[in-house]
């Protein structure tokens, strides 16, 4: 987890976590979150975060080529699909993500893209 502060405020953080190993044994990252403060948008703070995010799992896999990173974005959320592909990601499926109702029955809901990049 990486947490941006201005002064005492927190206005941006972001999170990853290990996926597991692949069949080749590269380890592989999902990248859980990117978030930033409303009205600290536009200054570049996701840019940052996700950087501090791919510095440390290059640190944590002895930088390593061929570690393979993922993440779901919303299909509707420009910005994030913006973020992801200046760091070199791309979209490699839609998938509709099932929703579970309080009765416990699924539905379907959003569509979000599996978006993928190697270090």
């Amino acid at each position: 987890m990486w947490l941006g502060f201005e002064g005492s405020e927190l206005v941006s953080a972001g999170a990853y976590s290990q996926a597991g190993e692949r069949q080749d044994s590269e380890d592989e990252f999902v990248i859980d979150y990117v978030s930033c403060a409303y009205e600290w948008r536009g200054r570049h703070l996701g840019d940052q975060c996700m950087g501090q995010l791919l510095a440390d799992i290059s640190d944590r896999t002895d930088y390593r080529e061929g570690v393979g990173l993922f993440a779901y974005v919303h299909e509707e959320n420009d910005s994030s699909k913006k973020l992801f592909q200046r760091f070199g990601f791309e979209c490699e499926s839609i998938q509709r993500v099932p929703i579970r109702e309080g009765s416990g029955k699924k539905r379907l809901g959003s569509n979000y893209g599996r978006w993928v990049a190697q270090l």
